[in-house]
């Protein structure tokens, strides 16, 4: 169970960097395994709603932080219209 927190912690690590993974997501799902497994001895419930909280708000940040890059950067969901924005900066796109 140990092993199981270690992992997920360090892919959440890894995905503090990499957009693709929720990084604060999975740090506190391995903390959260990490103390359950210990019977909380170690980490207490008050420390643990504490990293929730943080986790929760680091996760809303990321999301209003990234959907206002979106809106300033005029991002779409349309591919032609990224197709026309690479040819005109002549990027090889297909």
């Amino acid at each position: 169970m140990l092993l199981l927190a270690i992992v997920l912690v360090a892919i959440g690590l890894a995905g503090v960097v990499m957009p693709a993974v929720p990084g604060p997501i999975l740090i506190f799902a391995g903390l959260l395994l990490a103390a359950w497994s210990d019977g909380f001895v170690r980490v207490g419930v008050p420390t643990l709603v504490l990293l929730g909280i943080l986790t929760v708000a680091t996760y809303v940040v990321d999301i209003v932080m990234m959907t206002l890059g979106m809106k300033r950067f005029g991002t779409t969901k349309d591919p032609r219209k990224w197709k026309r924005r690479a040819q005109r900066a002549r990027l090889p796109i297909r």
